[in-house]
């Protein structure tokens, strides 16, 4: 080769490490518009930055990376060596470029700086979403190797986001938040399952089961990780078939108690896990699983579909799982764990979008009703079951709720107003029980009662109900 021919010295040092001093000003740019508050800017920056990253990561592999060499990384002992040199290990075939996006990435997860956590949350599952194409072979992936294995971003993760006593509070909390982010960004990518150290075709459900262990850890450590963590082992435990459930739950001990906590002791967000993985839970889970009622011969749990789009599924599929799940003594022994929903006020906590959806045949949330702009949409809703309104409202609101805190009677509100446009005027009275109207009452009186804008709402949406009612009648056709 020629001296004219031979890389430059600055040219070779470029290729082996890439820092924020010697970064593409554009790739630098992309990072700092992933924090936009504009969600189509962090789009467009995720969209780019990928590009860039995937674009880097080809040229090397043509011209660097040797053929069928894989990523290094072991999901179970920790390799030996510091966390550092533990994920410089597990990056080893990666581009300089994507050496330093990934790492990048990983510590922007910890950022509470306006829309950092979601915009590199979406660039992080976006860039492993193309190692996990790049592993199961597909026709359309950008890449034909892939550059970092499951086992890899765990360690990138932990060397990234590491936890210490020496930190503040709020430094632990963000670094938290972002191993959560970060492990929701794994489970969405599908490299979990996509690389060697968890070959589905093998039977091997490994990676799943340590994704989970560590998002288990997190649920239980900290109160404001519980929703985060618990939406991301349903992202990462969704589409398995039963038999590979009960593998992740043989490998994952943390797990499989977890679903065998009591109702009382039991959070809102454990609720909400067991519900949407009620279709898959092997059958001896299912009966040690307190949260979830024994349901009759022949009957089975809603499939996944019901909690994605429930007006697709057919009611009667899902209606021997709603009447035990609103049976009296379920709901009985579910009120401490719904108690606990308020803490979440004023937002309707996740497990009362699946328990209303097996309450109210195609259920949709009032507003979103209206931004849809379809007069139709409450016509096509069908009345709940009343005695399953009854249970709830009388074991749960009228008993509990409403002899309790603030917070606690504005949940009542809050249901009040998502049930009475689906309740008909027969059985409306259901709802509007004395508990009820003399906390409407003692709202509406003082102005300065912290329950008073939710008490006009509710009537607001009373008066709506009414009028409509009242048309209806009026013009059947």
């Amino acid at each position: 080769m020629s001296s004219s021919d031979s890389p430059s010295e600055d040219e070779q040092a470029a290729d082996q490490h890439v820092t924020g001093a010697n970064a593409d000003s554009q790739v630098l740019q992309y990072f700092w518009d992933l924090a936009s508050l504009q969600q189509d800017e962090r789009e467009a920056a995720a969209q780019a930055l990928v590009g860039a990253l995937t674009d880097s990561q080809r040229q090397h592999d043509e011209s660097h990376r040797a053929q069928g060499a894989q990523p290094s990384g072991s999901l179970e002992q920790p390799e030996v060596g510091n966390r550092q040199q533990r994920m410089e290990h597990c990056l080893d075939c990666c581009s300089p470029l994507m050496a330093y996006g990934l790492k990048r990435l990983a510590r922007g997860l910890a950022s509470s700086r306006q829309g950092a956590r979601q915009g590199f949350a979406a660039a992080f599952a976006a860039t492993l979403g193309h190692s996990a194409a790049a592993a199961t072979e597909q026709s359309s992936a950008p890449l034909k190797q892939p550059f970092v294995s499951a086992a890899g971003v765990l360690a990138l993760l932990e060397a990234c986001l590491e936890v210490t006593g020496s930190m503040s509070g709020a430094d632990q909390r963000d670094a938290l938040l972002g191993r959560v982010f970060g492990l929701a960004g794994l489970a969405r990518s599908g490299l979990v399952t996509a690389c060697p150290a968890a070959d589905v075709s093998s039977g091997s459900m490994r990676g799943v089961a340590v994704v989970s262990s560590q998002l288990v850890g997190l649920l239980q450590r900290k109160s404001f990780l519980r929703e985060s963590a618990a939406a991301a082992l349903v992202e990462l435990l969704q589409d398995l078939s039963t038999q590979q459930m009960e593998q992740v739950l043989s490998q994952a001990p943390q797990l499989s108690s977890l679903i065998q906590t009591s109702p009382a002791a039991a959070t809102p967000e454990l609720l909400f896990l067991v519900l949407r993985l009620w279709h898959n839970l092997p059958r001896q889970h299912l009966q040690r699983c307190q949260l979830l009622p024994q349901l009759p011969p022949g009957a089975y749990p809603p499939p996944q579909q019901f909690w994605l789009q429930p007006s697709a599924v057919d009611r009667s599929a899902v209606a021997p799982a709603a009447a035990a799940v609103f049976s009296a003594k379920h709901v009985q022994e579910l009120v401490p764990c719904l108690l606990a929903t308020s803490a979440s006020n004023p937002r309707l906590h996740p497990a009362w979008g699946c328990l209303l959806a097996l309450l109210v045949p195609g259920f949709v949330p009032v507003k979103l009703a209206e931004e849809q702009q379809d007069s139709r949409a409450q016509q096509r809703r069908t009345a709940p079951d009343s005695q399953h309104v009854s249970n709830l409202w009388h074991h749960f609101i009228d008993s509990v709720c409403l002899s309790s805190s603030h917070e606690r009677k504005a949940l009542a509100l809050q249901l009040l107003q998502l049930l009475l446009p689906v309740m008909t005027p027969e059985t409306v009275a259901v709802l509007l029980s004395k508990p009820v109207l003399g906390c409407l009452g003692t709202a509406l009186r003082n102005q300065d009662s912290y329950l008073h804008a939710t008490g006009k709402k509710c009537m607001d949406r009373l008066n709506t109900c009414v009028e409509h009612s009242l048309l209806t009648k009026d013009n059947p056709a």
